[in-house]
């Protein structure tokens, strides 16, 4: 017991000595000496520490709030417009045929073309007045040209659409769509997993791609209304990037890679340039030196005892020192 004991506190006086004599290194700075642990240590790789974080968050998936209603809202959008445009025709025909019935209207007359020029002025915008016209005239549906428009906004609709490209999103990588009545809608970071679905990262499209693809896949009597009908493309996503960002934290939050150190081991040697590993390892020694932690390792002792004891390993230090020859200029204790 006398043996133990007296190696603790030759390791306390060893600590303490390391501690007072700890050098006060800043980043970048060149060590001027070898500073060795007198114990066994155990600190954190900055580097390694960092470079596993950021694997781990890549794993989170970037989190979009999806917003189905707005495809509802623009096809809803788009049936107005053709029921506005067919009203200005029907009141321009009435205007010009004085009460006449509108089957009195012949297609392809003088009067059919004033008809149509004064519709078209009143649905500005309107590309398909002089196709859909004769139909109206006829009091005939225009179903076929609307179902076809619908079909691609529907189809373009269906991918979430946002305003322009997120920082930290990739084409490549899923990301997790979470469907919302509105884009303020609260949600908790628990229910992102519950309500989100993964979708491949390709299938989210830029508002300004959005509009080209919809107009891609017109029937070709109806290319010249692409213009048209991308206008009704609108966004239906966003990115919830702080949502993204605390379950990333979340994630990682007790993530490290630790560095272990055995008594005697060198933590800095001369020459070395000092890294934030170098620095955190300095910090940890200087902590450790509360000898608390160590004590609690061996069996209570009197404070005569301990004074005793130290006079021991004081001697003990100094015949060992004068029976060896002097080594190069180290903090090893």
């Amino acid at each position: 017991a006398s043996s133990v004991r007296l190696s603790f506190v030759c390791l306390l006086l060893s600590a303490l000595a390391l501690r007072a004599g700890l050098p006060d290194y800043k980043l970048g700075d060149i060590a001027g000496e070898d500073v060795i642990t007198p114990v066994a240590l155990t600190a954190p790789n900055v580097k390694a520490t960092e470079d596993l974080k950021r694997r781990e968050a890549s794993r989170v998936q970037m989190i979009f709030r999806f917003n189905p209603v707005a495809a509802t809202e623009a096809e809803a959008d788009l049936r107005a417009s053709f029921a506005t445009a067919r009203s200005a025709f029907e009141d321009a025909a009435q205007r010009k045929l004085k009460g006449k019935p509108l089957n009195e209207l012949v297609i392809g007359s003088p009067l059919f073309q004033q008809v149509v020029t004064a519709a078209r002025q009143r649905a500005a915008g309107f590309p398909l007045m002089e196709q859909l016209a004769p139909k109206w005239a006829r009091n005939e549906t225009d179903d076929a040209a609307q179902t076809a428009l619908l079909r691609e906004l529907r189809a373009v609709m269906s991918h979430p659409v946002i305003a322009s490209r997120v920082p930290g999103y990739g084409p490549r990588s899923s990301v997790r769509l979470v469907n919302v009545a509105a884009f303020d809608e609260l949600i908790e970071p628990k229910e992102v997993e519950q309500r989100g679905r993964l979708v491949p990262g390709d299938d989210v499209l830029a508002l300004p791609r959005a509009s080209r693809q919809v107009q891609s896949n017109l029937l070709a009597q109806l290319r010249g209304a692409g213009p048209y009908l991308a206008k009704f493309v609108r966004t239906n996503a966003m990115a919830d990037v702080e949502m993204t960002q605390l379950l990333r934290s979340q994630r990682t939050a007790n993530l490290a890679v630790l560095d272990h150190y055995q008594p005697g081991q060198t933590l800095i040697r001369q020459g070395q340039v000092i890294d934030e590993n170098a620095l955190v390892a300095l910090a940890e020694v200087d902590d450790l030196w509360a000898v608390g932690a160590w004590y609690q390792c061996f069996e209570p002792v009197s404070d005569r005892e301990v004074l005793r004891l130290m006079d021991g390993c004081s001697g003990d230090r100094a015949s060992s020192a004068a029976a060896t020859p002097r080594r190069g200029t180290s903090d090893r204790l």
